[in-house]
């Protein structure tokens, strides 16, 4: 079963403080109604899509895994999508591995052109109580490059970022990897000390060649301030295809432009 990046969405407090952010790089974004009602904004990379909406218009807000109560001044949530090609084959893995989950359940997504796009999405769950965020599993309906397509013509005909990481802080990185890797049927491929963030980083690589990174601090630094502010999080993503480079904290999350 391949395993990739569908989308990441961001839960943010203020969508103009993210399409100012987003202006201030150079950076197109497209702001519309979705089928909820909803708005959201959306920024379009070369090989996935970050959508960043509000607490009261995120569609995973009842669903999300592991979502704990907001801390007074937190800025955001941040929550993965992992597109697989047979949802109901990684629900009976799961399953197997004795992980609780919701779904698969029918969800929606409305274009900014109007036509809508089906997905089942399924959402897995740690029996024991843990602070490690899973990511969220999504089929979609007709093929993956159609749907890419959509989006991509749509929000922005000349993207050129492209998503290359996903680095999730977490206190304790062998089981967060360790977790991340099963549910995955990945193995880590490297560690090493990431010295611009005092932290020991650990990767998993994925089919479309975007990886996930988990990272513990080894000093003070971005990592070690994340998991104070707001527990185990994602908290940076790595954009290559980037005219300059530079760190962009939108709303919490570190954007790394290279």
């Amino acid at each position: 079963m391949n395993f990739a990046v569908d989308h990441i969405v961001q839960e943010v407090d203020d969508l103009q403080q993210v399409s100012r952010a987003f202006d201030a790089l150079d950076i197109r974004t497209v702001v519309f109604q979705n089928d909820r009602s909803a708005m959201a904004v959306l920024h379009q990379c070369t090989n996935t899509y970050v959508e960043y909406c509000t607490p009261f218009t995120n569609p995973w807000r009842t669903l999300a895994p592991h979502r704990t109560a907001r801390k007074e001044g937190e800025p955001s949530r941040t929550w993965v999508a992992i597109r697989v090609d047979d949802i109901h084959a990684c629900a009976a893995s799961l399953w197997e591995q004795g992980y609780m989950m919701e779904g698969p359940r029918y969800q929606s997504v409305q274009l900014p052109t109007g036509e809508v796009v089906e997905s089942l999405v399924l959402i897995p769950r740690i029996k024991s109580p843990s602070g490690i965020p899973l990511p969220i599993f999504i089929e979609r309906g007709g093929t993956e490059i159609s749907y890419m397509q959509k989006h991509h013509s749509v929000i922005s005909p000349d993207a050129i970022l492209n998503l290359r990481s996903i680095a999730i802080a977490t206190r304790d990185v062998s089981a967060a990897a360790e977790t991340w890797a099963t549910l995955l049927r990945r193995r880590p491929t490297e560690c090493w000390i990431q010295t611009d963030i005092s932290a020991y980083c650990v990767r998993i690589p994925l089919d479309d060649n975007i990886y996930i990174i988990f990272c513990s601090p080894v000093g003070e630094g971005l990592v070690a301030r994340t998991l104070r502010e707001h527990g185990d999080h994602v908290f940076l993503l790595n954009f290559t295809g980037s005219h300059y480079q530079v760190d962009s904290s939108i709303c919490g999350t570190v954007h790394r432009m290279m």
